[in-house]
Order: structure tokens, then sequence, then C-alpha cells
């Protein structure tokens, strides 16, 4: 598969994590605080509407107004022009189609439950590529000085289980507009590998999650998080296991010879094949059976991350690459074979920094944040902002008691050789990828308080300023996931960022400062603003309010399920099956092609308790961006390809800085 199949589209649909906010918008439900339990997770108990499907005529408005920057105006024409027809001729019999299966879904209760639901699924499953960098994003915590990296780990795994309990006892608050139906796949569940499409597996939590893996140079571990009675075993005594894990994992080898979870970092085709032949033995099937049911990875690395691009690389594909690491055993070098991409995992380095790296086909940024938010702000005795979580009945446990155990998988000699070619794939995968950081200096405050715009237009400003100053004034088709949690089963939709009024900025910026010259030789930054005059400034400013307005509207429309890529998507397999003309020649034109293609697939993650976020870019010559916006900054990690001559995400992250200083100067010297 090449990265601009069809299959690699769904990659990044990573969401936008501001929808405390969007959530008031939603007023189709009550927002009434009430808790559930885990057998309601999986029913609509809070009553959350369908996902509705948009107009035809609203979509194409919609749509044309979205490409109308992206390439010259006679070719935008000529585009809309063909769905024009179609919206005239046999879309309204598409579109009737599209809706009749969902009502007649919906009709049922069962699944898919929404319009979008099975193609997504399908999109995710379907995917024979690597789920590092193409489909399993990473975010790293706040640091914990506190706590060893055990002691962490423990911490978290205490908290983890704490938690579960109040999902599994029916103490889990929640808000009545927000679907929170996903958390039954956030713990004690599985990916399996399959030939053409991969599934689920869960244990559920009332049947009793009672183990953790733990990853640590290579090797595989069970810990037990009961006693046979199913009391928990205390924080102290899950660290001295975790002690016991690392003592045990370094005297058998610095790394083992032959990981045999990297098998999970591979084609999910090449893992298919191999897993078939492990469940095929008793012992190697019941091993497998203990790792996707336990409640979640723990992965023990030997690098520190010491600076935020080895914190970024390490979270994502497991090797920092600072010379800090060059002179511990192993380094980032093995840690880049210490995973296991089929559940979420949790991942903390030396010092005890913690990050998540997270299987993305059943859940999204929603759940993660939620579990990860309480957990998070227990282990450091701050509220969390919902109700506290439940004491559990600890464990008393023997001095010669035994936790753990290494899970031992019997690899034949056949094996090896996979094994082997994993790590190499492994190898290329990590090196395909260059990743970068950079630190704004202007949060949520500035853009607030002292600017009056959105946080989140701002930061895409200057996503779209550097990108147009990078690339001759070229415009990226752009991508920002937001969350569709008020409906039932709702996952994402698109905020298309590249409007007609951030062109606009860009437009009016370049002419001004450079006299719209293109050259690869402008420099944006905050001295390039020092020169233009109250006027140059006041205009700019205006500009900078409307383009943020309207990326405010977008992202009200996306939240309630109005933006054009779900409907679109559907519409496309509808138009397949009924091998529509009109629809085919829309469908099948470049330019529709070229307006899905994110150049800059870009996520905000604003939550208190984070500290950096990426993933990787979607399309072989382009961007992706993860962003936290803080009180008084904004974290952006930067991805890109190294095959791609065109792209450097440490060029990207220098200009991000450049244009977020320009803009702030405009908006704060102009009256």
């Amino acid at each position: 598969m090449t990265l601009s199949s069809p299959g690699f589209f769904f990659k990044t649909q990573i969401p936008d994590f501001r929808s405390r906010a969007f959530r008031r918008t939603l007023t189709m439900a009550a927002a009434t605080r009430r808790v559930i339990g885990e057998c309601d997770l999986p029913r609509n108990v809070l009553k959350l509407p369908r996902l509705p499907i948009p107009s035809l005529t609203d979509t194409a408005k919609r749509y044309s107004r979205a490409m109308q920057p992206l390439k010259q105006p006679h070719r935008v024409e000529q585009h809309v022009d063909l769905f024009n027809r179609f919206c005239q001729g046999s879309g309204p019999a598409m579109q009737a189609a599209l809706v009749a299966t969902d009502a007649a879904a919906a009709a049922k209760g069962a699944y898919p439950h929404s319009y979008i639901e099975q193609i997504w699924d399908d999109g995710y499953l379907c995917f024979r590529g690597p789920s590092p960098v193409n489909i399993a994003p990473a975010f790293c915590m706040k640091p914990i000085t506190d706590k060893t990296q055990n002691g962490v780990a423990a911490a978290f795994l205490f908290r983890a289980l704490r938690f579960a309990e109040k999902i599994r006892t029916g103490k889990l608050d929640v808000d009545g507009q927000v679907d929170v139906s996903q958390l039954a796949h956030q713990f004690g569940f599985s990916r399996v590998p399959q030939p053409q499409r991969d599934c689920l597996v869960r244990s559920g939590l009332l049947e009793g999650t009672r183990c953790a893996v733990v990853m640590c140079n290579g090797y595989i571990y069970k810990l037990n998080l009961f006693d046979p009675r199913h009391d928990a075993f205390s924080e102290a005594t899950l660290e001295k296991a975790l002690d016991g894990i690392r003592q045990h994992a370094d005297n058998r080898s610095m790394a083992s010879e032959f990981p045999l979870g990297v098998l999970t970092a591979g084609a999910r085709s090449d893992w298919a094949s191999a897993y078939e032949e492990l469940v095929k033995g008793g012992d190697s099937a019941a091993c497998m059976a203990t790792i996707q049911q336990a409640l979640i990875v723990v992965c023990l690395d030997n690098a520190t991350w010491s600076s935020p691009t080895d914190l970024v690389r390490g979270m994502l594909v497991g090797d920092p690459t600072s010379q800090h690491n060059a002179n511990i055993p192993g380094g980032g070098i093995t840690d880049k074979y210490n995973r296991w991409y089929d559940k979420h995992q949790i991942i903390i380095d030396r010092q005890g920094r913690l990050a998540g790296n997270f299987e993305h086909a059943f859940s999204d940024g929603m759940s993660w944040s939620r579990w990860m938010n309480e957990i998070y702000c227990d282990m450091c005795h701050v509220p969390s902002g919902w109700d506290p979580m439940p004491s559990l009945t600890v464990a008393t446990v023997r001095d010669d008691e035994q936790i753990f155990a290494p899970i031992d998988i019997n690899v034949r000699p056949d094996m090896k050789d996979t094994i082997k070619a994993s790590m190499r794939a492994m190898d290329r995968l990590a090196s395909s990828v260059q990743l970068s950081s950079v630190c704004l200096p202007f949060g949520k405050k500035h853009a607030k308080e002292s600017w009056k715009i959105s946080p989140d237009a701002f930061a895409q400003l200057s996503f779209h300023l550097a990108y147009m100053n990078m690339h001759s004034g070229k415009m990226a088709p752009t991508y920002e996931s937001c969350s569709t949690a008020g409906f039932w089963h709702g996952r994402t939709e698109t905020i298309r960022t590249a409007t007609l009024e951030v062109h606009s900025v860009c437009k009016a910026a370049f002419k001004e400062l450079f006299g719209g010259r293109n050259t690869n030789e402008r420099t944006i930054n905050e001295a390039a603003a020092v020169n233009l005059t109250t006027g140059q400034r006041d205009a700019l400013r205006r500009l900078i309010v409307a383009a943020a307005q309207r990326h405010v509207e977008l992202a009200k429309e996306a939240a309630v399920g109005q933006g054009v890529d779900r409907h679109l998507l559907a519409l496309k397999e509808v138009v397949k099956q009924k091998k529509d003309p009109q629809g085919l020649a829309f469908f099948n034109d470049t330019l529709y092609e070229y307006g899905g293609t994110w150049l800059m697939s870009t996520s905000n993650v604003s939550q208190p308790f984070m500290d950096w976020f990426n993933f990787g870019p979607v399309t072989g010559d382009g961007y992706g961006l993860g962003y936290n916006i803080m009180d008084d900054k904004i974290h952006v990690g930067t991805s890109s390809l190294t095959a791609s001559s065109r792209t450097s995400a440490s060029e990207l992250a220098a200009q991000v800085g450049g244009a977020a200083a320009f803009l702030s100067s405009v908006l704060t010297s102009s009256s």
C-alpha cells in the first residue's frame, strides 16, 4: 500500500480535544451529570442522537467554498461544476439511498450506529500498513518529578485499576451530552491481526481483567494486579514487582534477541501470517490470550528523553537520538522493539517521563484523555474535574510471593527469521520519519484576553502562514480533527482550515512584507513586522479576526456533524456500489483527491495534563502537526517523511515559530 492509497486517509482522524467548549453547542441532548457502568456502555442509555446526514445542498455549498483557495479559479470552477451536475442529476437518488440505509440501521438499533461507522471501521481495520507512524498517535504527560521510572509505572497501574473499578461498579460520572461507549474498549482489549481485516477482542471488567503486560528490553512479562480473592495489589507492591521485572530482564540480556512485540509494528498481513502460526500451539495460544486480555501494556524504556525532540521520537517510534542515550546500554535502540502496538501502551523513560501510544481503530482521543486525565490528576493529587475514583481493597502480600512471570513464547527457527525481518523493517520505519517540535510563547490567555480571537484559530493561522512561506505561496489542503462525541458512536469530523479568509491573511502579509514575491528566502518573524505602518497592521488585524471568526464557525459546524468529508466519503461508497456515472465523474476527478490529500494533518489536544503530542504525516509530501494549547504557550510537534525532498519537519517547526511571532506582533501592536 502506498502513502497515497485510499486506506491511508483514515490514519490520522485524531480528535480535537476542545470538545468541552463544543459540547455547549450541542443542544439536542440534556446536559445532565449522571453515573453509568460497564453494562450500560454498549447501550445508548444517555439517549444521544444519531449522527445526522447533512443535506446535499449544504454539502455542495460548503465544499465549493472549501475548494476555492486550493487551485486556480478556472480549475476549481470545473471541479465544482461536476459536483453541481451530480447534485442536480443522480445526487438526490444517491442521497436518498444513503438516508434509507441509515434509517434501516437505526430501526434495528444495531451496528452500524451511524451512517459512517462501518466505512470508518473498515478504513482502519483493512489498512495493511504498519500501525506506528501511520495510525498510532502518542502524547506525553507533564513531568512527574517525585517518582522513579518504576514508581511512575506502579502509580499509573494502581490508578488505572481504580478507574476500571469506577466503570465496573457503575460509578462512571458522565456528561449527558457526550458519548462514552468507547470506554468499553480502553482496558482489557486488543486488536487481532487477520489476513484482510483485523478484529477486536476484549475481556470485560466484570469478568475480571486481572493482569497487565510489561515490556522491558524487548522481553514480555505478566504482572498480576489482583490476588486470588480479587483484592488489588498496592502501589508499593506493584513497584517492587516492577523492580523485579527490570532486574530479571537486565540479567537475561540487555535486549531480547528475538523481541516478539516488533511483529505488531510491521505490515498487518505479515503479522497476521505469523500470528496464525503462533496460535496453533497450545502454550503460545494461551500466552497470546494473556496479552490480549491484559488491562494495558507498560513499556519500561532504557532511554532518557532529554529534549522535546527526544520525547516525541521516543513515544512515537521508540528511538530518541540524543547523545545522552549513546552512553546507556541499549539506549534508544532496543526501545524500538519494546512495544506491543495492538493495545494501548504506557511508555515510561528512565527518568519517569510518562507517555501514551494508542491503538486507534476503536477509540479516539476524547476517550483516552478522559481516563488519562483522571489517572494523572490522581497521581499528582490535584482535582480532575470528575468525581473521585473509588478506593480498592488492598491485598496482603507475603514477602516471598511472586506476582510477575515472564511470558516466553516458543519461537521456531522460521519465526526467528520473520522477527529479524520485522526488526529491520522497524529500523527503516523509524528512520523514515523526521520529528521536531516548537514551543510558541503565546497561549490561551494571549489569544482570548489580549487579542480577542480563538487560540485554535491563531495556531492554524501560524501553520498556514509558515507552510505558504515555505512552499512558494501555495496553500495546503489541511485537516483539523473535531470530535463529534455529542452523538451516539460519534467519532470525528474534518475542519477544513484552509479557508478563503486564511488565504487572505497570508496573501496580504506577503504583499506587505515582500511585495508578493515568491521566494524561498522570505523571512517571517517578529522583526519582519517592525516596518509595517499602523494602517498595514490594522488592515492585517481585521483580516486575522475575520479568519478566526470563520474558523470558529467551521468548528461549530463540524462538532454537530455538519462538515463535508464524512458525508462525501459515505456518498462515494454509494456511488461506487451503484456505479453512478455522474457521481463517478466527480469523485474520480483529480481535484477531489487533491482536496482530501492532507498536506497538513493537524489535531489539537488541549488538556491540562498534556505536554506534547505527535503523529505521522498522512501523505508522502505532507506534515503532521499535533499541538497543545496551554494558558501561556503552545507546544507543537511536527512530522514529515525523510523520503520527501519537499518537506522538513524541523524547518516547518522553525517557520511556525516565526509565523506565530509575526502574527503576535501584528495583533499586539495594532489598534
